[in-house]
């Protein structure tokens, strides 16, 4: 790292730039020498799959050079601005559904139809100019670990550049998050709590899941460790996405059975349809109690946790944007007698009701996207989920969404 003392400050450098290959960094001051040092310690990452990282102090922006030759831009995050949150309307897209995109840009003739080309083409044109934000997640880094070889570099650098930067926060901290705000109504401390962390940023690593912080933390000061974390995050990331070599998936196999045998419990007992919500809802609070229960030990400093009724509890579950629909789509498959779990299942659950939640669109597979528009509508909500690009699109559309360009070339008194 560089020797010299640094001072995190956009009127003294115009670019930092990391070179992977060579392992050095070179600091371009607007006035005075530029600076190549190595990079003699462990505090940047070695990546392999990266030839360059550069941050442009102007447009607050990091550029990604793979070493196979494809530019990635990535939104740098700053700490001082007043708006943290996304700026253009939020689409949350399943894995399969950015692979779909990375055909129709790395190898548009194995689209299957016009439609569906069009479709792709279309949310491209979205993203690629200012449209729309396409959010990346650890759920994606994750699938996209599966697969190897030149098909995940093209959906990896397909994910790294249309995201450009913008993260959605891990699922599991979100509904951490929303267990703090739920309680703190209830167990009537006078305390602050911050919570309202931003799910869709550009905060570095907010894609990871945070064990430790229950939800919570500060807003990220500005300084020297943030600069650092912002200037490497986008390449480990991308490393990360198309790294060729494949990993193992994980079996589920406990967490299926397990689920198995209470749908199976549900098909045999005799009872009222809200009776069993009634104890598919209590099912779901049991399995998650223990977020509650740390929730209340660590932030409230309180063992004497509160028993809900069923009304209470349907209450309280029916609040979080996220925790609302994860609790009814748990519910749905409890009950559903034609349901037939599988190990993606926990993530396809997790990861698309906090996307409903929280963004402005989300397209998923199948059966979960039915599911979580069926309980949007119960609920009297917006349904945002599409199972598919070109309900996007036709959607999009009508919600008058437009490009950078189009929006300039807009009349002046529209």
């Amino acid at each position: 790292m560089p020797s010299e003392v640094f001072v995190v400050s956009a009127e003294k450098y115009q670019f930092w730039a990391i070179d992977h290959v060579n392992r050095q960094i070179t600091i371009v001051p607007r006035e005075g020498e530029t600076l190549t040092e190595p990079i003699d310690d462990e505090s940047i990452a070695d990546l392999p799959d990266i030839a360059h990282s550069i941050f442009d102090w102007d447009k607050w922006w990091i550029t990604t050079f793979t070493r196979r030759g494809h530019t990635i831009f990535s939104m740098g995050f700053n700490p001082e601005s007043t708006i943290q949150g996304p700026h253009r309307p939020t689409i949350y897209l399943d894995q399969n559904k950015w692979s779909e995109l990375a055909t129709a840009v790395l190898v548009p003739e194995r689209i299957r139809t016009d439609k569906q080309l069009s479709a792709a083409l279309e949310i491209i044109r979205f993203a690629g100019d200012d449209g729309t934000i396409l959010p990346l997640s650890s759920a994606h880094l994750l699938e996209t670990s599966w697969l190897h070889g030149d098909r995940r570099y093209e959906v990896g650098v397909t994910i790294a550049s249309f995201s450009g930067g913008w993260q959605m926060r891990h699922p599991w901290n979100v509904f951490e998050q929303e267990a703090i705000e739920a309680l703190a109504s209830r167990l009537n401390h006078a305390m602050t709590i911050e919570t309202g962390q931003p799910v869709i940023t550009t905060e570095p690593n907010a894609w990871t899941q945070r064990t430790s912080s229950l939800g919570l933390g500060p807003r990220p000061e500005g300084g020297v460790e943030l600069f650092f974390s912002m200037l490497t995050a986008p390449g480990v990331i991308v490393q990360e996405l198309i790294d060729p070599q494949a990993e193992q998936r994980t079996p589920l196999t406990t967490w299926v059975d397990t689920h198995e045998r209470i749908t199976r419990q549900f098909r045999t007992l005799k009872a009222s349809k809200d009776q069993k919500r009634a104890l598919a809802r209590r099912r779901f609070w049991n399995e998650n109690i223990g977020i509650y229960r740390q929730a209340a030990a660590k932030v409230f400093r309180t063992v004497d946790f509160p028993t809900f009724s069923d009304r209470e509890l349907r209450t309280l579950l029916a609040e979080g944007p996220m925790t609302s629909l994860i609790s009814e789509l748990f519910m749905t498959r409890f009950i559903d007698q034609t349901t037939k779990w599988t190990a993606n299942d926990l993530v396809d659950m997790f990861y698309l009701s906090c996307a409903a939640g929280y963004c402005d669109y989300v397209v998923g597979e199948v059966k979960t996207a039915t599911h979580l528009q069926q309980i949007q509508r119960r609920q009297g909500k917006k349904v945002n989920v599409y199972s598919d690009l070109h309900s996007l699109v036709e959607a999009l559309h009508a919600d008058g969404v437009t490009t950078d360009t189009e929006r300039r070339n807009l009349p002046s008194d529209v």
